[in-house]
């Protein structure tokens, strides 16, 4: 009943609940782990304080940040993400050359990766990035969020642009990185919109975890749900180009089903199944 489009309608509704991953900001112990990293890190809190949370780091653009903010008499935290380095050599890679270059910088504070990002937002006055999800979880904070349009995502070939077409943004060009940031750390208007946006998109912020679960259990125990569901959209017709992805998606399934339930039960069927995909590879090498 949140779409249109029959075929993707779930069989007991949809409900309006929130962000689970967000209930921590409201839990006793956030407040206290965001101080814990304040104190280890000797973090100046007189300051206003800029966080450099991007999606990838990418062509030196870390130090293009501390150069931005030089002179400003601010706190320049970088915190990236947790990068697995079996799965992402390259990328974990640049990123401790980037801290070598970095380290000792004054009033710039290289956080551990493992941190939780939602403890670095809250210690934070703004944040930059390109693409990445922290733009809506600084969001859900009413922080304020810089998006820099032309810093390059290098997990094509060649690299792509940033795909972040979002209005709670403030969209920019890595040469206005040092502008904006000195406009906005005193602009209290972008603030109000923000919170505004946050109130409508992003709704009991340290109850949907609860929510999620009086819905289930209401659900498996026959009773009426404790909120409402969406209301139902009017169905429209489904377009080709849907109608053929569903068939495809449908046969896939079908094969699935087969090679798996009724293949690998019969050891006769397993054995044909085996002399067809070999005279099947001759056939293609061919």
């Amino acid at each position: 009943n949140a779409s249109c489009y029959n075929f993707v309608r779930p069989k007991l509704g949809c409900y309006y609940v929130g962000w689970q991953k967000a209930d921590k900001i409201k839990q006793n112990i956030f407040e206290n782990e965001c101080q814990k990293i304040i104190e280890n890190y000797k973090i100046d809190i007189t300051k206003k304080t800029i966080l450099y949370a991007p999606s990838w780091e990418w062509d030196n653009r870390q130090i293009e940040m501390i150069e931005a903010c030089k002179g400003l008499n601010i706190n320049l935290i970088i915190k990236h993400a947790p990068w697995n380095p079996q799965t992402y050599p390259e990328q974990v890679k640049i990123i401790n050359e980037m801290k070598e270059r970095s380290e000792g910088i004054e009033n710039v504070y290289i956080l551990d990766p493992t941190i939780s990002i939602f403890n670095v937002i809250n210690i934070s006055d703004a944040l930059i990035s390109e693409e990445s999800s922290t733009l809506y979880e600084a969001m859900m904070l009413d922080k304020p969020v810089i998006a820099v349009s032309d810093w390059l995502i290098p997990d094509t070939t060649p690299p792509r642009l940033p795909d972040f077409p979002y209005d709670f943004a403030i969209h920019i060009k890595k040469s206005e990185i040092r502008s904006t940031i000195e406009k906005l750390l005193n602009d209290n208007d972008y603030k109000e919109r923000i919170i505004s946006y946050r109130k409508e998109n992003y709704p009991n912020i340290g109850n949907a975890s609860k929510q999620v679960f009086d819905i289930l259990d209401s659900i498996i125990e026959r009773k009426k749900t404790p909120i409402k569901k969406i209301d139902v959209l009017p169905l429209i017709k489904i377009p080709k180009k849907y109608k053929k992805s569903i068939k495809e998606r449908k046969k896939l399934l079908r094969k699935k089903y087969i090679k798996e339930n009724l293949i690998r039960n019969s050891i006769i069927l397993s054995f044909l199944y085996k002399i067809f995909k070999k005279i099947k590879n001759k056939v293609y090498k061919k």
